[in-house]
């Protein structure tokens, strides 16, 4: 059953794209359940989660991410990719799968999901993915101080670590569980709902 996109349940998911943790999160939790849950929740992926940032003399800025420069070469492509396909969910979400997949040759990503390579070139080269960058180390660098770090999952922008670490062992449960109290609040008429 569709649920109209501005009544979805909203979950933001933390990554690293060369962290083991997140790979097995990705791959072995999101990724089973992603076709029956997609038409009914708004995911949203934050890529740097524990990147460092500084400015350098020359006004320039630095990113230090936690497992080397080719981490934040792939966070990068990977957060200016998901700008791109800002408006297509599913997109997004195959965009995380494959490169959380071929890590270590993010670039077979590209064709195989037919991306806009010129489009991500551009944010990844210029000032708009330097901002997207500090805006998701800004971001997920509040909620994951708060849980401890990475994966790591929220929902409805509600910071629990109990929902966050039962999230990361089975995904699947947490998501019903957060829908059913969620959408129990409408009326039982199911308005909300299309069909």
């Amino acid at each position: 059953m569709a649920v109209d996109q501005s009544s979805r349940l909203n979950m933001t998911v933390y990554i690293e794209s060369l962290c083991k943790f997140s790979k097995e999160f990705v791959q072995n939790q999101l990724r089973p359940i992603y076709d029956e849950i997609k038409e009914q929740i708004n995911i949203k992926f934050v890529s740097f989660a524990l990147m460092e940032d500084s400015l350098r003399e020359d006004d320039t800025i630095k990113f230090k991410c936690l497992h080397g420069p080719r981490e934040c070469e792939i966070d990068l492509f990977q957060t200016c990719s998901l700008h791109v396909y800002r408006q297509n969910q599913t997109k997004q979400a195959e965009i995380i799968f494959c490169t959380m997949k071929f890590h270590h040759n993010y670039t077979l990503c590209i064709d195989e999901l037919q991306l806009n390579l010129p489009e991500i070139e551009k944010c990844t080269n210029g000032t708009l993915g330097l901002y997207l960058a500090l805006n998701s180390q800004r971001e997920a660098s509040i909620v994951v101080g708060a849980l401890g770090g990475v994966p790591a999952v929220i929902f409805n922008n509600i910071i629990d670590p109990v929902v966050a670490e039962y999230s990361l062992k089975d995904l699947s449960a947490v998501v019903k569980r957060r829908m059913y109290l969620y959408y129990s609040q409408f009326n039982s008429s199911g308005d909300m709902f299309i069909e």
